[in-house]
């Protein structure tokens, strides 16, 4: 391993702090560990030359004997979350590894990587996503076709890249993202792999945003207090009427249905005919150019421009993120509304 890059990865996890110290052999059995897997192409540096690399590095660091036979390197400490060349912070693979596993017996300096879980850092949501769906539950990308090349193959973390069928025999279905307990295994779904993809959407709601629509997405989104002592409770619904039965009731639950309503209406209504005329007309905005192409930034399908998807995205599409924030806080209205988002779906909104 080049003692350049060694310099540049010491950089990255660790970082100048007079006040603190950690032992050279704790330090060097985390660089044995993190590049064991290279040993064979790029031989490790010896004891002494690494510790002297250390104290190259960072100015600040040197290396002292503290009390008998115990050697530290003062100066240093590792950093709370590692950051890459350019000093933007990496994300940590929190996928949880089973006891056999050969990477949870790899030393590390970092206190909170106690084993239990994966540890790899990723520059960003789409590589981080690979490597689970790749390393960890085994769904491999699609091998390129000779039309498509390896453009096709670029890490945009659209999940159409994997091949969900290929290895269904071995399976897994269940999350293992820190404590997430969830899992895709009792969905009923037309095909079995079809399972491992909701199992991917699902890993996806862990991960960060990485498209470039994502500032849109979260515009709702409430930074939380630091200040506020956190509730006890794991999550607080925010539900509306109830009958005796627990049920949805009153004018919440009859809003729901008549926005279903005005969905399965459009649906029906037949091409070109003048009551759908007539609607286009009148949920014309002037001056607001219509969107007929996806978030990723491709065409719509030609049924997607069509004069049903378009007035479904008229209709719907301006109350559509606070239909998914209503079904994600109301356990009482979440099945109403999820029937609602898909058949306003199936109509190309």
């Amino acid at each position: 391993m080049g003692v350049e890059l060694i310099c540049v990865r010491l950089r990255m996890c660790f970082e100048d702090d007079p006040d603190a110290e950690m032992t050279q052999i704790d330090l060097w059995k985390s660089y044995q560990g993190t590049f064991l897997t290279y040993t064979a192409t790029h031989p490790h540096l010896i004891a002494g030359d690494f510790i002297k690399n250390v104290s190259n590095t960072f100015s600040g660091a040197s290396a002292q004997v503290a009390g008998q036979n115990k050697y530290v390197i003062r100066g240093i400490k590792p950093r709370v979350v590692p950051v890459d060349y350019r000093g933007r912070e990496l994300l940590r693979c929190r996928w949880r590894l089973e006891a056999n596993d050969a990477n949870s017996e790899l030393p590390t300096i970092f206190a909170y990587a106690d084993g239990k879980e994966c540890g790899q850092f990723f520059p960003n949501g789409p590589s981080l996503l690979e490597h689970i769906l790749s390393q960890h539950l085994q769904v491999h990308r699609k091998r390129p076709t000779p039309m498509e090349g390896e453009k096709s193959q670029s890490l945009n973390g659209s999940l159409k890249l994997f091949d969900f069928p290929a290895g269904e025999a071995n399976a897994n279905y269940d999350c293992a993202w820190s404590t997430c307990l969830h899992s895709t295994a009792h969905e009923v779904v037309s095909k079995p792999w079809v399972k491992r993809a909701l199992l991917a959407r699902h890993v996806e709601t862990h991960l960060p945003d990485g498209n470039a629509s994502s500032n849109a997405k979260n515009k709702h989104n409430v930074e939380p207090d630091p200040h506020k002592q956190p509730s006890s409770s794991r999550w607080t619904w925010l539900n509306t009427m109830m009958d005796e039965a627990n049920d949805a009731a009153g004018v919440p639950l009859g809003a729901c249905l008549v926005m279903r309503n005005i969905a399965r209406g459009i649906s029906k209504m037949a091409p070109e005919s003048t009551a759908q005329k007539e609607a286009l007309e009148k949920t014309q905005v002037d001056g607001v150019a219509e969107d007929v192409k996806r978030e990723d930034g491709e065409q719509q399908p030609k049924e997607a421009t069509s004069g049903k998807a378009l007035l479904m995205r008229r209709v719907f599409g301006p109350v559509k993120e606070r239909v998914f924030y209503a079904m994600a806080y109301n356990s009482v209205l979440k099945d109403y509304l999820a029937m609602l988002l898909k058949v306003v779906a199936q109509g190309g909104a």
